[in-house]
């Protein structure tokens, strides 16, 4: 499928940090992952929702290979990585992919940042995709269900506390070009929203073109659980 983006598209991009895809999932898709996202939460009501580390990757006895996997698909399905190709390049290698669900009224605000500054990758070029499993909307623009916007690693932005009585829900998609390279061994324990993680065990993958640095690591992680613990919170 061609990515369909135009030079100013790509202009805009590189201008903004910004770019709303012009295409979205379709309906049985989007009931497909609302439905696995469902399944997701109810079986680790421990896990906070707002921030589920990577569900590509199996995390143990309730959240196993076979319900990793419609997550990899949707990372990897050839319209998303179209667009990302058209922004980044042929060589693409995919290393993240968290998921973002704010309930009803309880969200918190996230404080204005730039998602560069938790990734230890050298050089920092990566890109992000937002599929919205919810319709958004805030004062000055909505986000429809199925719609893919994609910004870069410098793009400022910061979620507002959620107040509203519907659920806001989307998975994050993050690649980066076949001439960055994912540091292991780098800040590899991770606490994000009341969870620890090992950074330095995630498994990545080559989803197109060829690794230009000849350093990243394709092999540590894969068909391992990726465990996700609750963070004990020792500071207060």
């Amino acid at each position: 499928m061609s990515a369909g983006l135009t030079a100013q598209d790509q202009a805009e991009c590189a201008s903004a940090g910004l770019l709303m895809a012009g295409f979205a999932l379709t309906g049985p898709l989007l009931d497909t992952a609302r439905h696995h996202l469902e399944t997701l939460l109810r079986h680790r009501p421990d896990i906070p929702p707002e921030r589920w580390v990577c569900p590509r990757i199996p995390a143990g006895p309730e959240h196993d290979a076979a319900a990793a996997a419609p997550w990899l698909g949707l990372a990897t399905g050839a319209p998303l990585v179209d667009v990302v190709e058209a922004l980044i390049g042929p060589d693409i290698i995919l290393w993240g992919s968290p998921i973002f669900c704010k309930p009803p009224f309880t969200g918190r605000e996230i404080t204005w940042h730039q998602d560069g500054q938790y990734g230890p990758i050298n050089p920092l070029a990566p890109c992000a995709a937002w599929i919205a499993l919810d319709d958004a909307h805030c004062a000055t623009s909505a986000l429809r269900a199925r719609q893919f916007p994609l910004h870069d690693v410098f793009f400022v932005h910061g979620p507002a506390a959620k107040v509203s009585p519907r659920r806001r829900a989307a998975l994050g998609v993050r690649h980066l070009p076949g001439n960055s390279v994912l540091e292991r061994d780098r800040r590899r324990a991770q606490s994000h929203a009341a969870l620890r993680f090992d950074r330095g065990r995630r498994p990545i993958g080559l989803l197109r073109g060829e690794d230009r640095t000849r350093r990243n690591n394709f092999l540590t992680g894969h068909g391992e659980d990726y465990p996700l613990t609750p963070r004990v919170w020792d500071d207060a």
